[in-house]
């Protein structure tokens, strides 16, 4: 499984380009769904990044020699 991960993985780094797909040399033109619908230069779609926040804790531990 993993050198058909890998294969993927190169052929939509090499063939499957975001503005000029290869798609006559596409090995899986078969399967492929932007290509059935004769609009390939829509895929991959971007989505929007969330915007992540950070959040600081801090904490104070304080106790004395008798357990209090």
């Amino acid at each position: 499984m993993p050198r058909y991960t890998q294969g993927m993985m190169d052929v939509g780094a090499t063939v499957c380009l975001p503005k000029n797909p290869a798609c006559k040399q596409c090995p899986v033109q078969a399967q492929c769904l932007a290509y059935a619908q004769g609009n390939p230069q829509r895929y991959p779609v971007k989505t929007r990044k969330l915007k992540r926040s950070s959040q600081s804790v801090y904490l104070l531990w304080a106790h004395t020699e008798d357990g209090d």
